[in-house]
This record gives structure tokens, sequence and C-alpha cells, in this order.
């Protein structure tokens, strides 16, 4: 581990240079800066794992053809604190040595809640499900999720902007970037299996998004949704307007 006056940073000079496998971090005050992710075959691990870490950045990072530890592909933290993941291209997540395989989640838990987490512009697309998080006073923001159709992944992916399986609180969504994901089964935000509570959407934008609801709460609380913009709902295989509405 390094010190809060003295990181140990990893540095490629451009991502396209060092290419790598991936880093496993359970250290503190470290950053990843970058590196070209991508894996050949199935390695049955992700590209980034932080377990337990503080003060852990991965910033400007290439991830793509990624393979999965079955908890998520891209990066993905359980009991971290203060993690930053940052200015990161993240593609084809689940579906290491080409473009056509299962997919797994971009950015998620593993295990333990972690808290706090930034997640911002960062650039994702071809994916099954963009951030999947759980803990607390998450704040995801100026990312770009999209696209992903129905010729990924065996053409039936389910994906959401915002998913928190696990369990979240106190967490903010703004301004991000929610576009052409025309498939089915695609939602800006979805709880549906953890209660979730004080969650706020604003000023994001879902663009040719999904067959159904954009924004669906089933089991949550005390969420604000306010000043968002959608346009062409109901954009996916059916083509038709949400089956559902565009809330529940």
């Amino acid at each position: 581990s390094g010190t809060a006056g003295n990181y140990i940073t990893y540095m490629s000079d451009s991502p396209t240079n060092a290419v790598v496998f991936g880093f496993y971090i359970s250290g503190s005050y470290i950053r990843i800066i970058g590196f070209q992710m991508t894996h050949p075959s199935n390695l049955d691990y992700e590209a980034v794992r932080v377990s337990g870490g503080k003060h852990v950045e991965v910033l400007d990072n290439y991830i793509h053809n990624v393979s999965t530890s079955g908890a998520g592909s891209g990066v993905t933290y359980g009991g971290a604190s203060y993690l930053v993941v940052r200015g990161n291209t993240i593609a084809y997540t689940g579906s290491p040595g080409n473009n056509n395989g299962s997919g797994a989640k971009a950015i998620g838990n593993i295990s333990g809640g972690s808290v706090p987490v930034l997640i911002e512009y960062n650039k994702i697309s071809h994916t099954t499900d963009y951030l999947t998080p759980e803990g607390g006073y998450h704040i995801y923001r100026n990312n770009v999720l999209g696209p992903t159709t129905t010729s990924d992944f065996g053409g039936t992916p389910h994906v959401d902007g915002y998913q928190p399986n696990e369990g979240t609180t106190n967490s903010f969504m703004e301004a991000n970037w929610h576009v052409d994901n025309a498939i089915s089964d695609s939602h800006l935000y979805l709880d549906e299996l953890a209660a979730n509570h004080h969650i706020t959407l604003v000023k994001n934008v879902s663009i040719r998004s999904g067959d159904t609801l954009l924004v669906q709460f089933r089991i949550s609380r005390n969420h604000y949704v306010a000043h968002n913009t959608f346009g062409q709902v109901g954009y996916g295989p059916r083509g038709g307007p949400p089956s559902g509405g565009a809330f529940y």
C-alpha cells in the first residue's frame, strides 16, 4: 500500500502500448492509469478487482473483451472505501477473445458493500448491465452507457444502466447518457431484489432504449427522480411504445 501523500502508481504512457490481463488490488492508495486490458481466452477472472482497498483509483484505461469471475467482468469491487473509477473505456465484457461471448456486467460489486464510490466519465458499451453496486454513497455521473444491441451476446442481452441487486443507499445518479440500448429488457434504473433507499436520479438522458419500463422501483423507498430526459421510448425490437409505461 501507499499513503495519502505517496500513492503507488502503475501507469502506461498509452493505452495501446502496455497490454495486460488486469489487476487484483487489496491494498490502499493505489492508482492504475492508462493500460489496455484484454483476455485472449476465458481466464475466469475480471480485468480489475478491488477487494477491501481504500483510496484506489482506476483511471483512463481501455478494458475490452475480458473474462468474468461470475461476479463481474470489467471493474469489480467489494468492501472498498473511497474508490474512483474515471475516464475508462469498457466494451464487450464477458466476451474474451472475440465479440461473441455470453456477456457480463461492466462495473459492480463482488462481496461486501463499498462506501463511498465515484464512477464518472466512463464510456461503456456492449455489456450486460452497466453498474450493479452494493453499499452506499455512490456517485455515478457523466458516463456514456451504450450502445448494447440484439446482435450482442446471442441476441438476448439484459442491460440496465443502474441495477443495485445487493442494495444501495444514499446514492446519486446524474447526467449520464443512456443511448441505443435497443433491446427488450433495458432500463435506465431497475431495482428488484434488494431494498434500496435514498437514491436520486437527475439530469440523465435516455434515448432509443428498451421496450418496457425506463425506471422501475419494486422494493424501494425515499427515491427522487427529476429533470431527466427520455426520448423514443420503446425503441427496442418490439418497435412500439412501452408495454407497461415508462415508470413503475
